[in-house]
């Protein structure tokens, strides 16, 4: 079963998105207005928080992936790296996003932009690179486990359309 350990309100407004740290007793969450945090805990309870990061629009979501700390949002994509307990600032993408995918071993991440469609981007120490785009009105995306093809859900139609993905 499950035993309530402790609870806390979070810094800024309600919680919008949150991921916790895959190897750490901690848990970032963003907000309405894009406020970032992250709250450390352990099995007696929530111990320090801190705020990462105020992006000053909509959180989307959020994800730990391949050593780095994603924040997403209505305008924004961004890393961080953390070491020492500490979050730092990497890279930043001004664009809108809705969701986005980031398979662990993938060589490129998909961003679902809502109206303005989905982006596939390569990420590397230097940034991001955009690769291909599909112009259409994404509601949502899905990668299949093999990596090589896209379901996109439509806004309007509500149809679902599949796409190959090409390893150029």
């Amino acid at each position: 079963g499950f035993q309530s350990i402790d609870k806390t309100r979070p810094r800024g407004g309600p919680t919008l998105a949150f991921a916790a740290h895959p190897e750490q007793p901690l848990v970032v969450y963003g907000d309405n207005a894009g406020a970032f945090h992250a709250h450390q805990f352990s099995a007696t309870g929530f111990g320090k928080a801190s705020k990462i990061a105020t992006k000053q629009r909509k959180t989307s979501r959020i994800e730990f992936v391949q050593n780095l700390l994603v924040l997403a949002g209505m305008g924004y994509l961004s890393t961080f790296s953390h070491f020492a307990g500490k979050f730092a600032p990497l890279h930043d993408l001004p664009i809108a996003v809705r969701d986005f995918l980031w398979p662990a071993n993938a060589k490129f991440l998909l961003v679902n932009q809502g109206l303005h469609g989905v982006a596939a981007y390569r990420y590397d120490p230097s940034g991001f690179t955009k690769l291909a785009t599909l112009e259409l009105p994404a509601r949502e995306i899905a990668l299949s486990t093999c990596l090589r093809y896209l379901a996109v859900s439509l806004q309007e139609s509500g149809t679902i359309n599949i796409y190959a993905i090409s390893s150029d």
